[in-house]
């Protein structure tokens, strides 16, 4: 029995490893003159376009902040999943993206070149956090201890008592809230603007500015949170890099990771007062208010406001509805009394008002057939022997039955 154990624990171990490591991918080394670029079979034509795009943000970038790698960044990019992110480890000099373009209609932001922002994004945020870095990469924290202890007094075989104190400290070598982080890596730098402020983003913070709902300042600064919550550290933090650029000038941004560096700023809040000349109270207290005036400023231009009328209230997203031909049914995703996603999709109907759930895991608009029995969208499939998981395109009958119908092919705008 034990061999038997043994052996299938070898066996799945196995099976571990080889999903891990993708041994269906043969990698290929794409090299400039600051960067290595890994790349999968596939990728030809997007490795040679993420090298120029590097490359083109390289100066522009480590200019503004006067810091620049000690040997050349690593980027490696990823399409064995229908997934669109990016990611940067500074300690490393190492970047990861999925090339799988951000959903089209994420109704949060506007639309962008794919490539072009998150490439730049993610080299900002290896520049930017080197340009903040206390101590060598090596040293990416310190932690002080210090121990205490009670005198012996009646026994000289002693030499110490037990212990009576004990303090610890943690010293993080880079200390930069998230809002900074995410905000620099939208911002990026004069030249390479690859992401930019759009309606969406104005939209979030336009409400949240008028109707007290916007992040404080020590919220802006982690993550952590539910629903859209991590989503407007991102927004704020945008906004509020922005508003630093305009009011102090671009170069104050770099100067900001510049005072981090240095040990005598121990916290954030020290190197705005160094760089800006006022506290950070003070500077989120300016930048609110300067919204709410120009907010209310287009406010009173527009006029009167139409508001509709909610339909539902449960979920903290709601999205993509669709009407049926008849125009008595309504389907929408939604995310119900979940915290997070996936959304799942729901059909109202108008009259009664009554609602069922017909599937999970729906990532695409909806498309109703003529006949309004059969509805048209994307999912990302579960994952195969490889661990990729890909999307495809799918009927949904609305007695219950669905199928695949595309085979593993990226879609966003199913239409009958």
């Amino acid at each position: 029995m034990r061999k038997l154990l043994a052996l299938l624990l070898f066996v799945w171990g196995i099976g571990v490893a080889l999903a891990e490591n993708h041994p269906e991918l043969e990698w290929q080394v794409l090299e400039t003159e600051h960067f290595h670029i890994l790349y999968h079979q596939g990728l030809e034509g997007a490795a040679s376009r993420v090298a120029e795009i590097a490359e083109t943000g390289y100066g522009p970038i480590t200019e503004l902040y006067a810091y620049e790698p000690d040997s050349r960044v690593r980027i490696v990019l990823k399409d064995f999943d229908d997934y669109a992110n990016g990611a940067a480890f500074y300690y490393q000099d190492s970047i990861e993206i999925w090339t799988t373009a951000l959903e089209h209609d994420y109704e949060l932001r506007g639309t962008s070149d794919w490539l072009r922002n998150v490439v730049t994004h993610e080299f900002t945020h290896i520049i930017s956090l080197g340009a903040a870095r206390k101590a060598p990469q090596r040293m990416p924290a310190l932690y002080l201890q210090f121990f205490g202890y009670q005198r012996e007094k009646n026994r000289p075989d002693i030499l110490t008592g037990y212990p009576d104190v004990l303090a610890s400290y943690p010293v993080m070598t880079t200390m930069v809230p998230m809002w900074f982080a995410e905000g620099v890596a939208q911002y990026m730098a004069e030249g390479v603007h690859n992401d930019r402020w759009d309606s969406h983003r104005d939209m979030i913070l336009r409400a949240g500015v008028l109707d007290g709902t916007a992040l404080s300042f020590d919220g802006m600064g982690v993550f952590g949170k539910c629903g859209f919550g991590n989503e407007y550290v991102y927004d704020h933090g945008y906004g509020l890099v922005i508003y630093i650029a305009q009011t102090y000038g671009e170069e104050k941004i770099a100067e900001l990771a510049r005072e981090a560096s240095n040990w005598t700023s121990l916290t954030f809040d020290q190197a705005i007062r160094q760089t800006l000349g006022v506290s950070s109270e003070e500077l989120y207290a300016d930048w609110i208010a300067s919204m709410r005036l120009d907010y209310e400023r287009q406010i009173e231009e527009l006029g009167e406001l139409r508001e509709g009328e909610g339909v539902v209230d449960l979920g903290y997203s709601n999205r993509a509805p669709a009407f049926s031909p008849d125009g008595k049914s309504l389907v929408y995703h939604s995310t119900q009394k979940r915290h997070y996603g996936p959304h799942l999709l729901i059909l109202r109907d108008l009259e009664t008002e009554e609602e069922e759930l017909l599937t999970a895991g729906v990532s695409s608009t909806v498309d109703w057939s003529a006949d309004g029995r059969r509805l048209l969208f994307v999912r990302i499939d579960r994952a195969d022997k490889y661990g990729s998981r890909q999307a495809d395109i799918y009927e949904y009958d609305l007695d219950g039955q669905e199928r695949g119908l595309a085979g593993k092919v990226m879609w966003t705008l199913p239409a009958m």
